[in-house]
C-alpha cells in the first residue's frame, strides 16, 4: 500500500518536471509495474534520481500519508455513527410497532 501511495505521489509531483526527467521516472515506474525491480530498488532509484531533494520529498510524502490516514479515520467514524443511527432508528421503529405509541424508550 505504501509503495502504491509513493508511486502516486511521485507521479503527481513529476508533472512539473522536464520531459526528459518525466521519462526517466516513467521508466522507473514501469519497471516496478512489470516486476523487474522490487520496492527497495524503486526507492534506491528514486533516491539516486532526486539526490539532495529526496529528504524534502519524503517529508512531504509522509505528511500527505498522515492527511490520508486522518481522513480515513474521520470517514470511518462518520460511517460508524451513521450505522449507530440506523440501528437506533430500527430499534425505535420496532418498539413503536410493538407498543403502538409514539414515545420510544430512552
Amino acid at each position: 500500500e505504501q509503495l502504491r501511495l509513493l508511486m502516486y505521489f511521485i507521479k503527481n509531483i513529476q508533472k512539473s518536471y522536464s520531459a526528459e526527467d518525466q521519462e526517466k521516472l516513467n521508466r522507473i515506474h514501469e519497471a516496478v509495474r512489470v516486476g523487474s525491480i522490487n520496492s527497495n530498488e524503486y526507492v534506491k532509484q528514486l533516491y539516486t534520481f532526486y539526490g539532495a531533494q529526496w529528504q524534502t520529498i519524503m517529508t512531504a510524502f509522509k505528511a500527505e500519508v498522515q492527511k490520508l490516514q486522518l481522513r480515513a479515520v474521520q470517514n470511518n467514524r462518520a460511517a460508524a455513527l451513521t450505522e449507530q443511527q440506523r440501528q437506533r432508528l430500527a430499534q425505535i421503529n420496532q418498539y413503536r410497532q410493538g407498543q403502538q405509541i409514539a414515545t420510544p424508550p430512552q
